[in-house]
Parts: C-alpha cells; structure tokens; sequence
C-alpha cells in the first residue's frame, strides 16, 4: 500500500495461480478482490493467462465484473422476504 500526501492510496496485488486440475480451474476461473465502494475504485489494469503450449491469452476490460458480495444478496434476500407482506395463494 501505498499512500500520498492527499491521503489516497493505491494498492497493488499481482497473483500468480497454477491450475493443474479441473477443480482448481474452477476454483480459480473468478478472481475475487474485496474492497469498498463507497470510497475507493477498484482499476483491474490486465490479467493474462499463460496455457501449457506456452501461448498467452490477455483478458480484456470486458472480462471485468463488478459485483456485490454474496453476503450483500443473502441480506437483501432476506429482507425483501421479511417485508414483501403475506403471500396470496389461490
């Protein structure tokens, strides 16, 4: 982490997965990184993938998702269910 005098910061993480079976593939094929929305931005500047033949395949900005974390939809399940009144069953 590194910050500067405006108070912001910029945080880098490079990773590097060695998939050697289908369930890691699988385990790994979604990268997930945490962080807040409400005050920090979240910049995914590449990821390349390196296969077996050696070829390299580059994941473009369209590969990028924004998502709420899984804990977000449980909650927001839970709530519109709490309140969504009695069910009408004919």
């Amino acid at each position: 982490m590194r910050y500067e005098n405006d108070g912001s910061g910029v945080r880098e993480l490079r990773s590097r997965i060695r998939v050697q079976t289908n369930a890691v593939l699988t385990a790994a094929g979604q990268l997930v990184f945490q962080y807040n929305a409400l005050d920090e931005e979240m910049i995914v500047k590449g990821v390349q993938v390196l296969k077996k033949d050696g070829s390299v395949v580059i994941a473009g900005a369209e590969a990028v998702q924004d998502l709420s974390a899984p804990v977000t939809q449980l909650a927001n399940d839970a709530y519109i269910g709490r309140n969504a009144g009695p069910s009408q069953t004919n």
